[in-house]
């Protein structure tokens, strides 16, 4: 089953989070429990966690997501977007990049807390993650440019992060 929703801002706590906000109803149409994944399509797909919209929403026949959500489905606030609930599998290992070339050093203290932030998220080769909270406060953007199988899927503990040594640095100091 899918259904179709208009595209609105995230809640302002749900930034980076890999999440989307929709109302009871569409849940129970979609046989979605919170938490589990739908598939989000519009030019693009982007895959994210379900939760249950404020009260106040219930009846706006909309879907929340974040800025990376809507970059990766390639879809703007006011357009309509197809909602489905999927199953991905595990991913044995991930390959990332900073956002638009962004200029980063990771520690491997910080690749390892990236790692626990994302587990348990979905996500697609050509995604936007949201991970590390920056000196700004905002969420720090990585592309995921690979994964074992190409395919969409689950970080988990045992995934494998990789990321290019030319981003790595050995210590916290600067």
């Amino acid at each position: 089953m899918k259904v179709q929703k208009k595209v609105d801002e995230c809640y302002g706590d749900d930034e980076g989070r890999s999440i989307c906000r929709i109302d009871p109803n569409t849940l129970l149409e979609l046989g979605l429990s919170p938490g589990e994944i739908v598939r989000i399509s519009a030019e693009s797909d982007t895959y994210l966690k379900a939760w249950r919209s404020d009260r106040e929403d219930w009846n706006e026949d909309s879907i929340y997501i974040d800025e990376f959500a809507r970059h990766n489905a390639q879809a703007d606030i006011g357009d309509s977007v197809t909602i489905e609930k999927v199953e991905l599998n595990p991913l044995d290992q991930i390959s990332l990049l900073p956002y638009r070339g962004a200029d980063i050093e990771l520690t491997p203290e910080a690749v390892e807390k990236l790692k626990e932030q994302q587990i348990k998220k979905p996500v697609q080769v050509g995604g936007v993650l949201a991970t590390l909270t920056s000196d700004s406060g905002r969420p720090l953007p990585l592309v995921v440019t690979g994964t074992h199988n190409k395919n969409p899927g689950i970080i988990t503990e045992s995934t494998a992060v990789e990321i290019p040594a030319s981003f790595l640095t050995d210590s916290d100091e600067e």
